[in-house]
């Protein structure tokens, strides 16, 4: 059951960065992996520690590469740079998704120890 419920929480972090790296693209325009790791907050480079991936460039990538494959949210571009896929954002996301603070609380919450 607790092997269940950290992967619940490891998935919801990857969301979380998932829309982090959404926002940094979307503020920035086309970016590399290396470009967008800078840009990462504090906080989501100690979630991904303690969910036992560190934060490196080949990480945003593959985060990425998961999301093309299923025609979401980014698309390749030349040279290894990704951009926002066109459509997509805030306003297009459905009613029943959790923002991404209470995302954020939940998963990085110095209560949810294993």
């Amino acid at each position: 059951m607790e092997n269940q419920l950290d992967r619940c929480r490891a998935l919801e972090l990857w969301d979380l960065v998932g829309q982090e790296i959404f926002e940094i693209v979307a503020a920035a325009g086309v970016l590399t992996p290396a470009e967008i790791m800078p840009e990462l907050r504090g906080e989501t480079n100690r979630g991904a520690a303690l969910h036992k991936e560190p934060l490196n460039p080949a990480t945003p990538k593959k985060r990425m590469d998961v999301r093309i494959s299923h025609d979401r949210y980014f698309e390749p571009r030349d040279a290894g740079r990704y951009a926002r896929k066109i459509g997509r954002g805030r306003g297009s996301q459905s009613s029943s998704q959790k923002p991404a603070q209470a995302i954020k609380r939940r998963v990085l919450s110095p209560t949810s120890s294993r």
